[in-house]
C-alpha cells in the first residue's frame, strides 16, 4: 500500500496538495484521477511513499484517506511541472490552477491513450540564454526562418509562441514554405480530435519540428526543443485576464530556465521592462536592436484644433474628419485604393452630457459612461432607434431625452464611434466603400475576417475599425488614426506605452501615407510616433516609471474586492492593516461591478525582488473572494 501526495489540476479547490492511498504503481510526475467533492478530477502525482513509513501519522490523523481513481501515466514534462510550481509562488496561486490554464483539457483527459514514451520526456540540456530582438514583421521573420534552419540543422526543434490564432496562421505561411512537414501549429479553436491527432503526431515525428502556438501548447512533452521565441512580447493576451492571472511571458523565462536553452523576445517594440532589463544586462541580443521603427510611408500629424477652427468666427466645429484625412479619402476614390481608419471605441457617439447641468449620462449599476448605439433592426421591432449601452456591464436602456440631474432637454452626445464614423463617410463620399469592424460587427473571429477579406477585395473602400481590427490587418496603401486621445483619459501607467505600441504596429502596415489626427499635438508620444522614434520614448517612460515608482523598479499587485458595502470596506480594512509594511494603497474599482454593492482595489508596490516569501505567505492566507493579481496589466 502507498500514500500519494498530489496537486489537483483545477481552478476553485482550496489546497495545494491533497492525499490518497493505492496499491497501483504510481510514480512522482504521473497525472492520476482522484475524487474530490464528488467528482473525478485529473491530478499530478508529487511524491509516493510507502504506508508503512507513515504508519504513526495515519494512526494520529482525524481523517481517512480515499482511494485513488486510475493511473492515466506520464504526459508533462518534469521541467514543465518544475516551472509551474515557480509560476505558482510568482503569481501567488496553486501549482494544480497553473497547470490546468497551461494543458488543454483534452490532453489531461486522454492521457491513457496518449502514451508518451521515456525518451519523448529525456529533454534536451544546455545554457540557458535570453535574447532580445526588436524590428519590423518582414526583419522578425527572416531571421526566424535562419535561425529555424539552423536549429534543425543541429536535429532541435523550436516553439514560436504567438499570442493569437490570426498570428499563428500568418507566421505558418511566411516561416513554413520548404518545411511544410515539419510545421506544427496548435491553437484554441482546433477540435477535440484534431487537437488530439496533431499532439501525437507532434511527439512521434522523427524529424525537428517547429511548434507554432498560443502559451497553453507549451506542456507539449516534446524534449528536444532547445529554443523558444516569444512573438509580439507587447501583445495584450499574454496575460490571462482569469484566475490565475498568469503571463506567458513569465512562465516562458521560468520554463526556458528550468529545462535550459535559448529564449527569444521579439516585437516591433518590446517592453519599457525588456529593454530596461537588457540595459541591465538580463538580456543580450540576438541582432543589433533597432531603435528607430522604418516605414515607406510619409507619417503626417494633424493638430485638429487649429483644422476645426473655424477661420472667420475662430469657434470650434466638431468633426472627425479634418481637411488633410478628407483629402487623403479622396485620393483613395481617385486611385481605387484603401484605407483604414482608427476609431478608438465602437458605437454612435462615446459619452453623452447635459448642455445645461454638465452632468455625464453614466450606467446606473456600474456608473461608467454610457453609449449611444443604434439599435440592432433584426433584433427588435420597437419604434426605438438609438439605445445606450454600457460596454462595462453590457446593460441597454433606451435611449434618453432628459437628464435625470435637471431634467434639461438639452442632452449633447460627444465622441466619434465607429458607427458614427461610418456614417459620416457614407454621407459626405458616397462613392465610397465604407465596412465597419468592432465588437459587434466582428463578434467572431470568422466574421472579422470576411470583414477585412472583403475590405482588401474591394477598390475604393475605408475600413472603420477599434483597436479589434488590427490582427486582422495586411499592409496596405493609407492608414489614418482619426483619434486616440480618449485613451490618455484612462489613469494607467502602462497607457502611454500601449498608444505608442499600438500606433507603431499601424504605421507599419501603412505603405503611402500614415496619418494621426489630435487635439494634443503636445504631448511627446506623437512626435516620436511619427519618426519612429523608440529610444526617446523608452527614455521618458523609463525616467517616468523610475520617478513614481512602476515596474520595472518595483512589482505590481493588485488586490480585488467585491460584494456587500459593509463586508467589503471591514474586510478591505483587515487587509490594509495586515499588509501595512507594504504601504497598501486602497481605492474604488474604476468600473464597479454591477452585481456588487462595492468593488475596491488594493494596490501594493513591492520594492523587494519578487517572489517576496514573507508577502505570499500573507496573500496565501486571504480569503478566495480575495483576487490576487501580480504584474497586472493596469492598476484599475
Amino acid at each position: 500500500m502507498k500514500i500519494v501526495s498530489v496537486t489537483p489540476i483545477a481552478r476553485g479547490i482550496g489546497k495545494e496538495t491533497l492525499t490518497y492511498f493505492t496499491a497501483r504503481d504510481v510514480q512522482e510526475g504521473m497525472v492520476v484521477a482522484v475524487p474530490v467533492r464528488g467528482r473525478r478530477i485529473s491530478a499530478l502525482v508529487l511524491s509516493v511513499e510507502e504506508a508503512t513509513a507513515s504508519k504513526t501519522a495515519l494512526r494520529a490523523a482525524n481523517f481517512s484517506l480515499k482511494k485513488i481513481g486510475e493511473s492515466k501515466g506520464f504526459v508533462l514534462s518534469p521541467s514543465f511541472i518544475s516551472a509551474a510550481k515557480e509560476m505558482a509562488r510568482h503569481a501567488v496561486a496553486r501549482t494544480g490552477a497553473v497547470l490546468q490554464a497551461l494543458t488543454p483539457d483534452v490532453i489531461l483527459e486522454e492521457v491513457p491513450t496518449l502514451r508518451v514514451p521515456k525518451h519523448a520526456r529525456a529533454e534536451e540540456t544546455g545554457k540557458h540564454e535570453k535574447l532580445v530582438m526588436q524590428g519590423d514583421d518582414s526583419e522578425r521573420e527572416a531571421a526566424y526562418k535562419i535561425l529555424i534552419r539552423e536549429e534543425f540543422a543541429k536535429k532541435h526543434s523550436v516553439f514560436l509562441c504567438v499570442p493569437t490564432l490570426t498570428d499563428s496562421a500568418r507566421l505558418a505561411a511566411a516561416l513554413g514554405h520548404g518545411i511544410e512537414d515539419h510545421v506544427y501549429v496548435f491553437h484554441s479553436e482546433l477540435g477535440k480530435k484534431e487537437l488530439l491527432l496533431r499532439w501525437k503526431k507532434a511527439l512521434k515525428h522523427p524529424h525537428p519540428i517547429l511548434v507554432i502556438g498560443t502559451g497553453m501548447f507549451f506542456s507539449l512533452p516534446r524534449g528536444d526543443i532547445s529554443t523558444f521565441i516569444i512573438e509580439k512580447e507587447h501583445a495584450s493576451a499574454y496575460k490571462m485576464p482569469y484566475r490565475p492571472f498568469l503571463d506567458i511571458r513569465t512562465f516562458a523565462e521560468l520554463y526556458t530556465r528550468a529545462r535550459g536553452g535559448k529564449l527569444i523576445v521579439a516585437d516591433l517594440a518590446l517592453r519599457t521592462e525588456t529593454l530596461y532589463r537588457k540595459e541591465c544586462r538580463e538580456f543580450s541580443e540576438l541582432t543589433p536592436l533597432k531603435f528607430r521603427a522604418s516605414s515607406r510611408a510619409e507619417s503626417i500629424l494633424v493638430d485638429m484644433k487649429k483644422d476645426n477652427a473655424d477661420p472667420l468666427s475662430g469657434k470650434i466645429r466638431f468633426t472627425p474628419f479634418g481637411a488633410e484625412l478628407r483629402a487623403l479619402i479622396g485620393t483613395v476614390l481617385s486611385g481605387n485604393e484603401r484605407l483604414f481608419a482608427l476609431v478608438p471605441r465602437r458605437g454612435l457617439h462615446t459619452v453623452t452630457i447635459c448642455n445645461d447641468c454638465g452632468t455625464m449620462v453614466l450606467c446606473e449599476r456600474c456608473r461608467t459612461p454610457l453609449v449611444l448605439h443604434r439599435r440592432d433592426s433584426s433584433r427588435s421591432t420597437a419604434e426605438v432607434k438609438n439605445i445606450f449601452m454600457c460596454h462595462s456591464c453590457r446593460r441597454e436602456t433606451a435611449a434618453r431625452d432628459r437628464c435625470s440631474v435637471c431634467t434639461g432637454w438639452r442632452l449633447s452626445p460627444l465622441g466619434t464611434g465607429t458607427e458614427s464614423a461610418a456614417e459620416i463617410l457614407k454621407e459626405t463620399f458616397p462613392a465610397l466603400t465604407v465596412f465597419r469592424l468592432d465588437k459587434d460587427s466582428g463578434s467572431t473571429r470568422k466574421k472579422a475576417e470576411e470583414i477585412v477579406d472583403t475590405f482588401y477585395k474591394t477598390p475604393r473602400s475605408v475600413l472603420v475599425g477599434t483597436e479589434l481590427a488590427m490582427p486582422f490587418l495586411r499592409p496596405l496603401p493609407y492608414v489614418a488614426v482619426v483619434s486616440c486621445d480618449s485613451f490618455f483619459i484612462i489613469p494607467d501607467f502602462r497607457m502611454n506605452e500601449r498608444v505608442f505600441a499600438m500606433l507603431l504596429a499601424l504605421r507599419a502596415k501603412a505603405e503611402k501615407t500614415f496619418l494621426v489626427q489630435t487635439r494634443m499635438p503636445h504631448v511627446p508620444i506623437f512626435k516620436e510616433i511619427i519618426r519612429g522614434d523608440v529610444s526617446n520614448f523608452f527614455r521618458e517612460e523609463i525616467r517616468v516609471r523610475k520617478e513614481f515608482g512602476y515596474p520595472p523598479f518595483t512589482t505590481l499587485v493588485k488586490l480585488s474586492l467585491a460584494g456587500g458595502r459593509n463586508a467589503v470596506t471591514e474586510e478591505a480594512a483587515r487587509i490594509e492593516t495586515l499588509l501595512g509594511n507594504y504601504h497598501p494603497i486602497v481605492f474604488p474599482a474604476r468600473t464597479e461591478d454591477p452585481r456588487r454593492e462595492l468593488s475596491l482595489r488594493i494596490l501594493l508596490k513591492v520594492e523587494k525582488p519578487w517572489p517576496d516569501e514573507t508577502l505570499i505567505e500573507i496573500l496565501r492566507a486571504l480569503p478566495p473572494a480575495v483576487r490576487v493579481h501580480v504584474d497586472p496589466e493596469d492598476t484599475l
